[in-house]
């Protein structure tokens, strides 16, 4: 592997769906050099089979957050943590000097959905974050809990953080770009 310029910035991939896609990350262009590989509509699964464009780049952090549209299509929580499991591993052995930081699934706002169901809830959220923190201790991997930070009161997402329920507007985006930065200062 070449040497870095130490005047060169930290390159960090971004993993997920929409609610990454969506993001410019403007917030964080200034000290690294950011890599979108967000997809609208993708699932833990496309994740997976694709998490090799990422990983080839050899950055030096990969920020996975992605489930939501798992939960959608009736996923159940352990179903999905074993799914981020997998992306972990093929993470960890493809690009081992990578910092893997894993992020909570994001609350979503219940009633703005416009439908009902007993798949998409934050109930189910909480339960997926509950696990995916127990994996990642166990696994010694970062675990950036965006949940607790973005939620009201209720633990919804509030009302001026989303478009539809689920995805974000500009000020839920400067929240979570504010707390990855503060959280990757520790590395």
């Amino acid at each position: 592997m070449e040497a870095r310029d130490a005047t060169q910035k930290k390159t960090l991939v971004l993993l997920g769906d929409s609610l990454t896609e969506f993001c410019g990350w403007d917030g964080l262009k200034a000290d690294y050099d950011v890599v979108n590989h967000g997809v609208a509509g993708d699932t833990t699964m496309g994740l997976w089979i694709r998490v090799n464009r990422a990983t080839r780049l050899s950055p030096w952090a990969v920020i996975l957050q992605i489930g939501i549209n798992d939960l959608g299509q009736g996923l159940t929580p352990e179903e999905l943590a074993d799914n981020h499991a997998r992306i972990w591993r093929d993470i960890r052995a493809n690009s081992p000097q990578s910092v893997l930081v894993v992020c909570s699934l994001l609350p979503i706002r219940e009633e703005k959905l416009g439908w009902t169901s007993s798949w998409l809830a934050n109930k189910r959220v909480k339960a997926v974050n509950k696990l995916l923190r127990d994996l990642a201790a166990a696994a010694k991997l970062p675990f950036l809990d965006l949940f607790s930070v973005i939620a009201d009161e209720q633990g919804e997402l509030p009302e001026r953080m989303t478009l539809d329920g689920v995805h974000l507007t500009d000020s839920a985006y400067q929240v979570w770009t504010a707390e990855l930065r503060r959280f990757l200062l520790d590395f």
